[in-house]
């Protein structure tokens, strides 16, 4: 997308788009790919993140920002949970505390970057989604292989 395009569609001003565009460009994390002329001689240029996925490392992430990432991790992995819960043996049950959730979401987080690692330097024509797949069940097994965690699993299925 162009400056303009962003600005748009993210309802700020050219000025502080083109300032964020000009520090993801410093820090290697978007490219400019191709530069058009408009009709009026106006050069437009065209952005592109230099990868299909970004995985940030948590323990380097703001304290702030933990939180958010938690978060969302933690609806993805109720989503994973709730999958196992459906195939649970009959008359099994699990206690799942918020606490067990946040702090599985934080290992899984750290696991993620790891796990992300392998597969930074590759290059890869799989879509998208079966990368983001193979990273975040590669991480989600890593993670099981914690003790309390497996009867956790065991007993959800």
């Amino acid at each position: 997308m162009t400056e303009t395009q962003l600005s748009e569609l993210l309802n700020l001003t050219p000025a502080s788009v083109g300032y964020h565009l000009n520090l993801l460009m410093e820090a290697r994390l978007i490219e400019m790919v191709k530069t058009e002329a408009e009709e009026h001689g106006i050069l437009q240029k065209y952005y592109s993140p230099i990868a299909a996925l970004f995985i940030p490392e948590f323990d380097h992430i703001p304290e702030e920002s933990k939180k958010y990432f938690t978060e969302m991790q933690t609806q993805y992995l109720r989503g994973v949970m709730g999958a196992l819960h459906i195939r649970r043996k009959e008359g099994s049950r699990a206690e799942v505390s918020s606490e067990m959730m946040k702090n599985l979401s934080v290992l899984i987080l750290k696991e993620l970057a790891d796990v992300g690692r392998k597969y930074e330097k590759r290059k890869t024509s799989d879509d998208r989604e079966e990368i983001i797949l193979k990273i975040c069940s590669e991480a989600l097994v890593k993670v099981t292989k914690n003790t309390n965690l497996k009867n956790l699993v065991s007993l959800l299925r």
